[in-house]
């Protein structure tokens, strides 16, 4: 559709139509900056008194509830006999939409996500079941109407429920009649479905079947049927344990079965009842999640920019040649705007050229990492995040839509031509999200990163599993290890948990060896100068998140300053020995980001235009072994070059 004024707002494009309602993008005409939702009654209803009185109801309710969650109103009016809702823009994707995208995707929500989402819903559905109207009276919502489609998160990490189009309160003009059903099929308590006086447990009700179908991806109920989905709505028998399970773990279950009792009286009594239960649960199992998590999640799933991303997924088929950037509303400067790049993969292969602004769209779309080999004269090759020009595509979280990158690897290579210390960095100051692949041998670790910082490590090697971690240092005996790991096996509980239960371990004191197993695996890496590695973009973790302890920076200094083997450093730098040192003009960080002594400050301060062997007859106090860690670590982080 083309711009259409509609009295004081432009409506850009339609965006849904439901039975009683016409959903349009809009700008207010007196601030065109901004973007509103526009909800105006259909055309062929507006001589409709019943449905305009419901249309005026939601309009009436929503002006009374204010509240971070629930999709806030801000103006209603009527416009040559078309009544209208201005609402908020919330830039995001409604749930149902996250799921399918997921579902197509292969990509399992993590669950210390999905209950944060549960979280929010819930906060959402206790203030409109307990809020007050302007004379200080409960109004007593009740939704009715609650689904994945309703539920909207914005890449801010926001959950916001909207469409009260049919929700039940006090200060209603039109009264639904009794035995008439109101509601979406696939989500509706038994009590709704018969037709029967609800109250706030009902929304509780529909809350479990949307909890269902965050862990699951599917509906609880088949709706091929209308008639039979009826059915098996009133009829609200449980799924087997044994299914449910294949989605969560036994305790959420529980918390599945009492959500979805048939008998209100049996249910959670009130959202915040159920909240409860599911923050309980989080606590028990040490799951935690915000707000900064979920906006991360988001970003990964879907861009911030969308119409750059389908100019770039349409033509995303043809070769790298036809890929252009919109005009810029900048006037480019002649120099950047004549830069032409190429880029060559681990295997030598030469694509391109790219101008500036495509090539940044390119590195945003399809999240190349900053250490893909570019050059500007087709013969000087060296990393994305070297080139001034390029630095701002990896400001930002990396964002992929098609979910390829889920499935293969989007980079690879081998140690013994980019060192561990520099992929590390790389991924930390181009604040990645994704899980990385490290192979050696037999040995396989796995790293889950969310923007940039290790959040989980797997590890096949024996020595560093935490059970093997204690029985090395005698705080439980190989006896002990065995009876866990067999209770384990059977109960499917975490061995951390077991160990507590069995009175082998303190609680005090679980999280402090957790945190020093992540470490020992951490920093085994740096010693590894041969093997290989894969990045798979967007892959989070499915089970609980560790914490190192400290930031990526910190982490990485820690481990070349003073876990890594020196014969390692000392082989590196050999051939650098007579080569000047410069500090790199261009850098992404800084030495103060890598929690250096005021030593190690003062000389990383000198690195510019000396040699190795001159810092050294500089600074004869200072062991050569400690400048030789810092050298190294400021060469591999790309704060300074040899030349």
């Amino acid at each position: 559709m083309k711009p259409t004024i509609f009295g004081d707002y432009t409506l850009i494009k339609k965006i849904g139509k439901g039975g009683m309602a016409e959903i349009f993008l809009a700008t207010p005409i007196r601030s065109p900056q901004f973007l509103v939702v526009i909800k105006k009654i259909n055309p062929e209803l507006v001589e409709d008194k019943h449905y305009i009185t419901m249309f005026l109801d939601e309009a009436r309710l929503m002006s009374c509830l204010m509240h971070p969650n629930i999709i806030q109103i801000l103006d209603v009016g009527e416009v040559d006999g078309e009544y209208y809702i201005c609402m908020e823009y919330v830039h995001g994707k409604d749930l149902l939409t996250i799921l399918e995208y997921c579902s197509g995707a292969g990509i399992r929500i993590p669950e210390d996500i999905a209950l944060h989402i549960m979280l929010e819903l819930l906060e959402g559905l206790d203030y409109i079941h307990n809020v007050k109207g302007p004379d200080n009276k409960e109004l007593k919502v009740i939704h009715r109407d609650l689904s994945p489609s309703n539920i909207l998160i914005s890449l801010d990490g926001e959950v916001k429920i909207g469409d009260f189009g049919i929700a039940k309160a006090a200060l209603q003009k039109n009264v639904t009649r009794a035995g008439y059903i109101k509601g979406k099929v696939g989500y509706m308590s038994p009590e709704q479905v018969e037709g029967k006086r609800l109250d706030q447990r009902t929304d509780v009700f529909v809350a479990g079947l949307v909890l269902y179908e965050i862990f699951t991806q599917r509906m609880y109920y088949n709706i091929d049927n209308e008639f039979e989905a009826l059915k098996a709505m009133k009829e609200a028998k449980p799924k087997e344990r044994e299914e449910l399970m294949q989605y969560m773990s036994p305790s959420l279950v529980d918390i599945l079965y009492k959500a979805l009792n048939k008998n209100p009286d049996d249910r959670f009594q009130s959202a915040v009842e159920l909240a409860s239960a599911i923050m309980q649960y989080m606590i028990e199992n040490r799951l935690s999640t915000d707000v900064k998590i979920l906006a991360s999640f988001m970003h990964s799933l879907f861009p911030t920019d969308e119409t750059l991303l389908e100019q770039i997924h349409n033509i995303s088929s043809k070769s790298s040649a036809f890929i252009k950037s919109p005009a810029s509303k900048k006037r480019e400067s002649k120099g950047k705007a004549d830069l032409q790049f190429y880029l060559k993969d681990r295997l030598g292969r030469i694509v391109g050229p790219f101008g500036v602004e495509s090539l940044i769209n390119i590195i945003k779309i399809y999240n190349l990492p900053p250490g893909t080999l570019a050059s500007a004269d087709n013969k000087n090759f060296k990393p994305l995040d070297q080139f001034p020009v390029l630095i701002d595509a990896f400001q930002e979280a990396p964002e992929d839509r098609t979910g390829i990158f889920s499935q293969n690897p989007q980079y690879k290579g081998y140690l013994n031509e980019v060192s561990v210390t520099r992929l590390l960095y790389r991924f930390a100051s181009a604040k990645v999200t994704g899980k990385l692949i490290l192979k050696n041998g037999d040995v396989i670790k796995s790293i889950y990163i969310r923007d940039g910082l290790p959040e989980h490590i797997d590890t096949n090697k024996r020595e560093e599993l935490f059970g093997e971690i204690l029985v090395s240092k005698k705080i439980i005996t190989r006896a002990s290890l065995n009876i866990s790991l067999k209770e384990q096996e059977r109960s499917r509980k975490r061995i951390g948990d077991i160990m507590i239960e069995k009175g082998y371990l303190e609680p005090a004191d679980l999280m402090k060896l957790l945190i020093e197993q992540m470490r020992t695996k951490f920093f085994d890496l740096f010693d590894w100068v041969d093997g290989s590695y894969e990045f798979y973009a967007h892959l989070i973790t499915k089970g609980a998140s560790h914490p190192i302890g400290m930031g990526a920076f910190a982490l990485i200094s820690e481990a070349v300053r003073q876990r890594m083997n020196y014969s390692i450093i000392e082989a590196a730098l050999e051939p650098m020995q007579n080569k000047k040192i410069f500090i790199v003009k261009d850098r992404a960080v800084n030495p103060e980001n890598f929690r250096l002594t005021p030593e190690e400050l003062k000389i990383a301060a000198e690195l510019n235009n000396v040699t190795l062997q001159s810092i050294f007859k500089r600074y004869r106090l200072t062991p050569d072994e400690v400048i030789s860690r810092l050298v190294y670590l400021l060469y591999q982080t790309e704060i300074i070059e040899f030349k």
